[in-house]
């Protein structure tokens, strides 16, 4: 299938903590040199894989780097307040 129809296919139909696990491997694909951000994103994974999510959105909001998109950042704490409620 298309890599694109399969990326908007698994927005619909993913939960939240997979799309959040999706948007963290895109994540290190577009900031591969910032090793600092690629390091939080590691305890952040972990901490959506433990269910802890509000560890989560503390570490990514301490630590996304300046030049990240105000709209990423935006959905990436929007899916963490949805996977806290299981949508």
């Amino acid at each position: 299938m298309n890599p694109l129809i399969d990326r908007i296919w698994s927005t619909w139909t993913n939960s939240a903590q997979e799309e959040l696990l999706a948007m963290i491997a895109e994540f290190r694909m577009d900031y591969i040199l910032d090793e600092t951000f690629n390091h939080a994103l590691d305890i952040v994974e972990e901490a959506i894989l433990q269910e802890n999510y509000d560890r989560a959105k503390v570490i990514f909001t301490e630590m996304s780097p300046a030049v990240f998109t105000r709209l990423d950042f935006e959905l990436f704490v929007e899916l963490l307040d949805e996977a806290v409620y299981e949508y």
